[in-house]
């Protein structure tokens, strides 16, 4: 009867600690892939600030060009539109937190999502932002 009561006290924490393995191993993944996720956000806005010397120089040549020919409104709008990508670039730069901890990545998987929709909006931002000023300055 005691050997019985031993092999099921056994089996029992056999089976609770299967649990915590399985438990902690999930997170583990969950911080894992929140870091990746949290990395992808950082690749984002690395690649759109890479590109913000290029907004500066298109829009000092399309006020030289607006200087020398009178208003015009198609690159009052370009100067506008590379201004505004500026912007939001420093407003998300100010408002991002990156996680700081292996528990405070567990938990970001929703905050880094919304992050990374935010910074890729920028980033498409500033992307057309370019183009139009390009576009003008060709033509």
């Amino acid at each position: 009867m005691i050997a019985s009561h031993v092999v099921g006290s056994v089996r029992w924490r056999l089976l609770l600690a299967s649990f915590l393995v399985l438990a902690v191993a999930c997170q583990n993944q969950e911080v894992e892939e929140n870091r990746i996720l949290a990395e992808d956000v950082m690749t984002v806005h690395d690649e759109a600030m890479a590109k913000m010397t290029q907004m500066h120089e298109l829009r000092l040549q399309l006020e030289g060009r607006a200087g020398g020919s009178g208003p015009d409104p198609e690159i009052g709008a370009a100067i506008e539109a590379l201004q505004q990508a500026h912007r939001q670039m420093m407003t998300w730069m100010r408002e991002y937190r990156p996680p700081q901890s292996d528990e405070a990545l567990q938990q970001a998987g929703d905050y880094l999502l919304d992050e990374r929709r935010k910074i890729q909006l920028v980033s498409d931002a500033i992307a057309a932002s370019i183009d139009r000023a390009e576009r003008l300055l060709v033509r």
